[in-house]
């Protein structure tokens, strides 16, 4: 497999996980109920409130969403200054 195609598959794999994260955080901030009832069960969130909780949770999927939809860019431009090389 060549270098062209791997910075491709790259892209999808961040571009994936920048929807997931988007519609995750989506999802938090339009159902908010649903949200903190999940970090009262969760054993991740179960140890913070759930005000501290709640946040942590929604700024945490917006950070990793942008950060997943930085390196999708990124492996973007490799891909294309690839393809402009050959």
């Amino acid at each position: 497999m060549n270098e062209r195609n791997v910075y491709y598959i790259e892209f999808i794999v961040c571009a994936f996980f920048f929807l997931s994260f988007l519609i995750t955080f989506t999802i938090s901030v339009f159902d908010s109920v649903s949200t903190v009832d999940f970090i009262q069960t969760s054993p991740l969130y179960s140890w913070m409130n759930p005000t501290a909780g709640y946040i942590v949770h929604v700024f945490g999927n917006l950070f990793f969403s942008v950060v997943a939809f930085c390196l999708a860019l990124h492996y973007w431009k490799k891909h294309n200054e690839r393809k402009n090389n050959l």
